[in-house]
C-alpha cells in the first residue's frame, strides 16, 4: 500500500519522468524520442520529432542550412553563403578604349577618374548623379600618366606628349603649365601637393630618378643617387610639410627633404621595388605597397610587400602576398599595387595577381594579418589597379579589363560580416 500511494503521489506531482525510448536529442520538444530528422513519428512512439530542420533553403541562395547537413553559415539571409562576396559590390564602366587609370576622391566623396583614352587626349570623368560624366584635359595631348590627386579643392595631374605639363582645374576649368620642353623619355611620373608647392617625380629610362618642385614660380630639379631607376615611383607629402619618395633602383630606395636637401638610402628588406603606392597618415607614418618580382627566372619568389615607417622610427617589412607572378612588361607600363588608407586608419591594398588575371583587395586587420578577396575574375582582368576611400570607408578600385578594352570601377563597403561562410569576415 506505501509503494502505491508513493507511486499515486509521485505521479500528482509530476516527479517521475515519462518513458524514454533513447531519443535523438536534436529538439527541445522531442520528448527524448529516437525520431530522425524528417519531423514524422518515425518510432511510432506518439511523439513527432520537431527539429531544427524545417527546410533545407529557406532563403532559397541554392545552399542547404547546416542543420539539415548544408553549407550556408546563415539560411535565412540569401546575401550570406559560400561564393558570396564579403562585401557586396557594383561595377560600372567609367570609359571604353582607354587604360591608365587613376582614381581620387574630393573632398564632397565624389569620385574622380583620370584615364588615356585611345586616339584621342586624356580625359577626365566624375561621378554624378548615378553615372559617368567625362571631359577633355588636355587637347591635343596624346597622352596622361596614371597619377591624380587632389589638394585644397583641385584636382592636379601630370599630362604629357613630347612635352610634360602640369594640369589642374584649381580656376575651375582644365589649365596647363609647361614643366619641360623635352619629355620623349619621360614616363611613370608621381606627383604630390603642399599647398602652393608641387613636387613631381619623372621616372627615365638609364637615368637615376628625378624630383622637381615648383614653388612661388621658381623650379628645381634634383637627381637622386647615381643607379638607374625603376619604374613606377610614388611621392606623398607628411602633415609637417616634409616630401618623402619610394622607387626601385636595384632594391628598394627611399628619399625625404626633412633636412631641407634630399638625402636617401636603400630600405633594408624592401625587395626590388618595381612599382610603388604610398600614403602619410596623420600621424606622419609612411605606409608602401611594393611589388618584388625577386625571380628573374623563376616568378615563384615573387611577393606584395607592405612596408611602414613612423614618424622617428624604422621600417617594418611584412609580406601581403607571395608566389604572385608579375608581369614585368605591364610593371613598366604602369602596373604595380595601389594602396589607400580607410577613415579608420585601416590599410588597404588593391593589385594584380597575373597568376590567375584576378583583380584582387587585401586589407590588414587592427591587429595585423592580411584578409584577401578576389574583386573581379572575368577574363584578362585587374590591371592597373587604383584605388580610392571616401570618408563612409566605401572602397573604389579602378582598373583595366583587356578582353573588353574597357576602364572599370568597382566599388563596395566592407562590414565586417562573414558573408561567403569561409569563417573570417571581411574586415569592415
Amino acid at each position: 500500500m506505501t509503494t502505491l500511494r508513493f507511486l499515486f503521489l509521485g505521479f500528482l506531482s509530476g516527479c517521475i519522468a515519462p518513458a524514454s525510448s533513447g531519443g535523438d536529442g536534436d529538439s527541445a520538444t522531442d520528448g527524448g524520442d529516437s525520431d530522425s530528422d524528417v519531423d514524422v513519428d518515425a518510432d511510432t512512439d506518439g511523439d513527432t520529432d520537431t527539429d531544427s530542420c524545417l527546410a533545407a533553403d529557406a532563403d532559397g541562395d541554392g545552399h542547404d542550412a547546416a542543420a539539415c547537413g548544408g553549407d550556408d553559415c546563415d539560411d535565412a539571409d540569401s546575401a550570406r553563403h559560400p561564393g558570396a562576396p564579403d562585401a557586396p559590390r557594383t561595377v560600372d564602366v567609367i570609359a571604353e578604349a582607354a587604360y591608365s587609370p587613376a582614381l581620387v576622391v574630393d573632398a564632397d566623396d565624389v569620385v574622380h577618374a583620370l584615364y588615356d583614352h585611345h586616339w584621342d587626349s586624356p580625359r577626365h570623368a566624375w561621378w554624378e548623379g548615378g553615372e559617368w560624366r567625362a571631359e577633355d584635359i588636355g587637347g591635343a595631348l596624346a597622352g596622361a600618366e596614371a597619377e591624380l590627386v587632389y589638394s585644397d579643392g583641385a584636382l592636379h595631374a601630370i599630362v604629357m606628349d613630347e612635352s610634360l605639363y602640369h594640369a589642374t582645374n584649381a580656376s575651375g576649368a582644365w589649365e596647363l603649365e609647361l614643366l619641360s620642353y623635352d619629355a620623349r623619355y619621360s614616363s611613370h611620373t608621381a606627383i604630390a601637393v603642399d599647398g602652393d608647392a608641387l613636387h613631381i617625380a619623372t621616372f627615365r629610362p638609364y637615368f637615376p630618378l628625378q624630383v622637381t618642385t615648383l614653388e612661388d614660380g621658381s623650379s628645381t630639379t634634383e637627381s637622386l643617387g647615381d643607379e638607374q631607376a625603376w619604374c613606377r615611383s610614388a611621392i606623398a607629402v607628411d602633415p609637417d610639410g616634409v616630401a618623402h619618395v619610394i622607387w626601385g633602383a636595384y632594391g628598394l630606395m627611399y628619399a625625404s627633404n626633412a633636412s631641407g636637401d634630399w638625402t636617401w638610402e636603400a630600405v633594408p628588406a624592401g625587395g626590388r621595388g618595381e612599382g610603388s603606392s604610398m600614403q602619410v597618415d596623420a600621424d606622419g607614418a609612411l605606409h608602401v605597397a611594393t611589388a618584388d618580382a625577386a625571380g628573374l627566372d623563376d616568378r615563384t619568389d615573387d611577393r606584395l610587400l607592405y612596408l611602414t615607417l613612423p614618424a622617428g622610427g624604422e621600417w617594418a617589412v611584412e609580406e601581403v602576398d607571395v608566389d604572385m607572378y608579375w608581369e614585368r612588361g605591364r610593371l613598366m607600363a604602369g602596373e604595380r599595387p595601389s594602396l589607400g588608407l580607410g577613415p579608420d586608419g585601416r590599410v588597404h591594398v588593391a593589385y594584380h595577381d597575373a597568376t590567375h588575371a584576378d583583380l584582387v583587395w587585401a586589407v590588414r586587420g587592427p591587429e595585423g594579418g592580411w584578409t584577401k578577396t578576389v574583386l573581379y575574375d572575368e577574363g584578362a582582368t585587374g590591371y592597373e589597379p587604383s584605388l580610392a576611400i571616401d570618408s563612409a570607408g566605401v572602397v573604389h578600385v579602378a582598373f583595366v579589363d583587356d578582353a573588353s578594352l574597357e576602364v572599370r570601377r568597382i566599388s563596395f563597403q566592407p562590414d565586417g560580416v562573414d558573408d561567403d561562410c569561409d569563417g573570417t569576415a571581411d574586415e569592415g
